[in-house]
């Protein structure tokens, strides 16, 4: 769970 905490805001960077 840890990870997709961490991978979920840099999909918002990417996408943004």
């Amino acid at each position: 769970m840890t990870s997709v905490a961490i991978v979920l805001p840099h999909w918002s960077e990417s996408i943004f």
